[in-house]
């Protein structure tokens, strides 16, 4: 018997194997029970890179892959609260079908941004409901080679921030790139601000900037915006404000005589109440030596920086590793009741861990996940299921209620030959 491919028809459902030559036969799948202990998932029809991963308010999950040309031209997949894939494409067409609903929605962090006149943006692209215009294309200047991560995030005045990267020519051979923040309007290009490079950050994954809307009020709708933070790396901003804030213990020492300690801010996340939390890997330097810490730093509008968590030895993604170990994702779960605040985060070892009402627990290595040794996590998100999805370099996983549901049609085999 020959097999020339199958179709997944559901989770729950047989599998059907088309034979070579006609003919089907139905081979039986063992269903999930609820009763199922959770477990992590690789979702195997997923297995592009993926850059960001994110759950929307009304449960659907996004994922998002690198396309040919970036911005509007990533992959995306959506998949609905039951599980099923029921939304690909390529992003700017995605946007231009369900302009109506992602203006009702509003943003989708790391996907796209509504302004307050429902422009739908994406790095410095926006659909109007019409059409897209891209306001810049990036590409080769007069000194350098600029380029949009395809990302947006809108302010509370209504301007679109998009990350970039400069490549300047410059002699030698360091990239010499220069990156920061620009802001757009429908007329163009409005401001902009450039970040303290922090290469050394590179070689573990840590994004240079993380978009997040914060505020204690309700999150932001396409009618009101909440302040916007930018995390970059080596500061804070509240944008639009262009004066970077130094995350505690990062910025100038108390006294000239004192030794500045060497960091940067890895992840940050948007906490229920509406805070921000970043979170920074730092050298604490000494007369004696450095000794490198983990710290989850709160800030709330208007107060700034409120008390430090130390993680370095509170948390088994770092404890004992510190040095060589950066926490690269946070996400907070929606209030499920289980009687604390909780959150997921992944570091650059591939790792995850729970974190609920101040204590650890679980903890997942790479292996436990199913990831590879060099594989990056990008991304983690938890929908009110309490369902961890995380993105990675070598595809999709998810862990709790939420088991993969193939999309439906013919997938290709290799072809079986009797000796």
């Amino acid at each position: 018997m020959l097999v020339q491919a199958i179709r997944l028809v559901g989770a729950s459902a047989a599998a059907w194997l088309i034979i070579a030559g006609g003919g089907a036969r139905a081979v039986a799948q063992a269903p999930a029970t609820p009763t199922s202990p959770p477990r992590w998932v690789r979702h195997h029809l997923v297995v592009e890179n993926i850059r960001h991963v994110r759950v929307d308010t009304s449960g659907w999950v996004w994922v998002r892959m690198p396309g040919s040309g970036g911005g509007t031209s990533d992959l995306v997949l959506g998949i609905g609260p039951n599980g099923r894939p029921q939304v690909q494409g390529m992003l700017g067409n995605v946007i231009a079908k369900r302009a109506d609903a992602i203006r009702r929605q509003g943003d989708l962090a790391d996907f796209w941004a509504v302004d307050l006149d429902g422009r739908v943006w994406v790095g410095p692209s926006y659909f109007d409901g019409r059409s897209w215009t891209v306001v810049d294309r990036g590409g080769a200047r007069e000194l350098c080679t600029l380029r949009y991560d395809g990302r947006a995030a809108v302010d509370a005045k209504g301007l679109a921030w998009a990350p970039y990267i400069a490549t300047p020519q410059c002699p030698g051979a360091d990239p010499c790139d220069l990156r920061g923040l620009r802001a757009f309007d429908a007329k163009g290009l409005r401001d902009a601000i450039t970040f303290e490079p922090m290469r050394e950050a590179d070689a573990y994954g840590v994004a240079d900037v993380h978009l997040v809307p914060f505020s204690e009020a309700s999150p932001q709708s396409p009618t009101r915006k909440s302040p916007l933070a930018a995390a970059a790396r080596t500061g804070l901003y509240t944008l639009p404000d262009p004066k970077p804030l130094p995350y505690p213990f990062l910025g100038p020492p108390a006294s000239p005589t004192d030794l500045r300690n060497a960091g940067y801010a890895t992840a940050a996340a948007r906490h229920p109440d509406g805070r921000l939390v970043v979170l920074t890997w730092v050298e604490i330097q000494t007369r004696d030596g450095a000794e490198a810490r983990v710290f989850a730093n709160p800030f709330t509008e208007g107060k700034g920086w409120g008390e430090s968590e130390d993680w370095t030895l509170e948390s088994p993604l770092v404890e004992g590793r510190a040095k060589g170990v950066r926490l690269v994702a946070l996400a907070f779960a929606p209030d499920r009741g289980l009687g604390g605040e909780e959150l997921w985060a992944a570091s650059s070892a591939g790792e995850v861990g729970r974190r609920l009402d101040g204590a650890w627990g679980p903890h997942f290595t790479a292996g436990e996940i199913g990831l590879p040794a060099k594989a990056r996590v990008r991304d983690v998100a938890v929908g009110a299921d309490g369902t961890v999805w995380l993105a990675t370099s070598d595809g999709l996983f998810s862990f709790g209620a939420i088991e993969p549901i193939g999309l439906p049609g013919r997938v290709a085999l290799p072809l079986v030959v009797r000796r």
